[in-house]
């Protein structure tokens, strides 16, 4: 007995919610820009990535930009549900970050990687400084919430026109 969907069916059906209420007005001639923000070191997050790249390509309506990080990005890994008494995804202490767009600037200090973010912030404002270049949605997929809170953050102001979306916020 299958418990949660597959990725084909959550992808499906984010691609459908964003073109149908979204980006309803690109086509194959004006493509939506779409920026995704996949972790790089899980399984699930790079399926769901190629499942979502794939979705919108049978609709022929986007142009997909892929940004890949690492899970940690606030100096903290998320912990078993086991070790973090029985909250699953919880965190092991730590130092909770009240206000994750503090990070970009900032050197990396300890276990973060705000340097790395800072120099992503960068290669998105290269692609998207190209004339004619607009970002239309922004996704964030990934296992670790707080990774994709620091990332909301961070590029929320860079893409004040943008759609974000992500998963598994719950």
């Amino acid at each position: 007995v299958r418990k949660y969907p597959s990725d084909d069916l959550v992808s499906d059906a984010l691609v459908t919610e964003l073109c149908d209420q979204w980006l309803h007005e690109a086509s194959e001639d004006s493509p939506a820009e779409i920026v995704l923000f996949a972790e790089g070191d899980t399984v699930y997050a790079r399926a769901l990535q190629a499942s979502i790249e794939e979705a919108l390509k049978k609709r022929k309506v986007a142009k997909v930009h892929t940004y890949n990080y690492l899970r940690g990005l606030d100096g903290e890994q998320a912990e078993s549900s086991r070790s973090s008494g029985g909250r699953p995804g919880g965190r092991s202490g730590g130092t909770t970050i009240k206000d994750p767009r503090s990070g970009i600037g900032r050197l990396a200090f300890g276990r973060s990687q705000y340097d790395y973010l800072e120099r992503l912030a960068t290669d998105v404002e290269g692609m998207v400084d190209v004339p004619g270049h607009r970002v239309d949605a922004v996704g964030i997929l990934g296992t670790d919430v707080y990774d994709k809170a620091v990332l909301f953050r961070a590029f929320r102001d860079q893409f004040p026109g943008a759609v974000f979306f992500g998963t598994d916020l719950d």
